[in-house]
């Protein structure tokens, strides 16, 4: 197993076979073993996959507008 910064969830609580380790806050950092939690692969793939979405839109939608034309 590779012993990256990010593998640290795994080590402080394993998950089962076909499931993965989520960070119910978000923060990958937080390594609380509170704010951890199994989910099945394919169910942590689509809410992964919708928080990315959404931190994509608020990024969008805070920047300030451009003055300049983009064409």
């Amino acid at each position: 197993m590779r012993d990256r910064k990010s593998d640290k969830h795994r080590k402080i609580h394993p998950a089962p076979p076909g499931n993965d380790v989520h960070h119910k806050d978000g923060n990958k950092d937080n390594n609380d073993p509170m704010n951890l939690e199994h989910k099945p692969h394919a169910e942590h793939s689509k809410q992964t996959g919708r928080e990315r979405h959404l931190r994509k839109l608020q990024r969008a939608l805070s920047m300030p507008a451009r003055k300049e034309k983009l064409y």
